[in-house]
This record gives C-alpha cells, structure tokens and sequence, in this order.
C-alpha cells in the first residue's frame, strides 16, 4: 500500500520540528536520531526514510532558510544593489527568521553563517560588475562590510522581545547605508 504524498510531507514536516526544537536548545553534536524520531512520535526507521542523519534535517532547514537576492524583484535602473541585498535579506527574515536566528546566531552553525555572507556578497559583485563597478579589494571590502553589518543588525533584531517596528529599522539601515555612521547617530542626537 502506498503512503499518501501529504502523509510523507507531513511525517517529513514533523520530524524537522522536532528536530528544530531540541537544536534551539543543544548542540548538534548532542542531537540523536533517536531523540529526534521520538520528539516527533515516530520510530528511527521512519527518521531514515526521510534523512540520513541529523546533519542532513540541518542541512534541509539550512537550504531552506538560505536568502538569496534572486528572490527579489529584477531591480530597475536606479536602484542601489546594496539596498537589495538589504531587501532579500531583510525578505528572508521576514519570512524564514526562525531559522535565520538561530543557524546565524552564536549557538547556530559557524559554517551557515559564512555561506550566507558568501552568497549575498557574490551575487551583489556580480550585479555592482553588470553596472561597471571595478572589482578589486575595495569592492570586496565594500561588500563584505555591507552584507556582514546587515546580517549582524537584522540578527540582533529578529533576537529582540520587544522589537519596535520593522519600518524603523530599515529606515535606519538605509540612513546607515546613505550618510555613514556619523551622521545617522548626529540625527539621533539632534532628534531627542
């Protein structure tokens, strides 16, 4: 007898919350196949129809969670690729930050959080080069400045309780982005 396709997506679905649940709060060296398939209500056997090893549900919800700015609307002429990335990322967030916070936070995988910076930055030199930006150090310093900082920033966000809206962050991102550090914290001073 054949299992229904929304039984095994299901099953499937399952498993990676439970899994998800006991790596918010361990490492994944400490997470067993057993604990996982258990968490879920299924027996280790149903766990491996589904995924080699525990690696492997994290590698699933990695991909998953993993933003790209070829996610987003083809930017027009004047747009400012680094406010896309801040778009895709910020996109990302929105939609995946269960994830986004913890594999980028300090308990998630060191190793995510270079494959993302690595993504977003390769796609935006490929885009700065398509609108005839030189490549060099300081397009790559430029980029890895840029994309790690909004990470950095959309992660201490996304952690917060109490977050206040998310139009005043990105106004203040892109206040960052525009006019430097400088002059968005002497708007602040004047402001109060």
């Amino acid at each position: 007898m054949k299992k229904k396709p929304e039984w095994t997506e299901q099953t499937k679905r399952n498993l990676q919350e439970a899994f998800w649940q006991i790596y918010c709060r361990k490492r994944i060296e400490a997470i067993t196949v057993k604990e996982v398939a258990e968490k879920a209500g299924y027996h280790r056997g149903t766990f491996y129809q589904y995924f080699s090893d525990v690696y492997d549900v994290l590698e699933q919800i990695e991909a998953y969670a993993m933003p790209s700015i070829q996610e987003m609307p083809v930017p027009t002429g004047k747009e400012i690729p680094l406010s896309l990335a801040m778009g895709s990322i910020l996109a990302a967030y929105e939609q995946k930050g269960k994830y986004l916070t913890v594999l980028l936070g300090t308990h998630g995988d060191p190793g995510f959080q270079f494959k993302v910076r690595s993504r977003v930055v390769d796609e935006l030199r490929d885009e700065f080069r398509n609108r005839g930006v030189k490549d060099g150090l300081e397009l790559d310093i430029s980029l890895e400045y840029a994309v790690s900082a909004m990470i950095g920033v959309l992660n201490h966000y996304f952690s917060l309780e109490d977050r206040p809206p998310l139009e005043r962050l990105v106004a203040h991102l892109a206040k960052l982005t525009t006019e430097g550090i400088p002059s968005a914290l002497e708007s602040i001073r004047r402001d109060t």
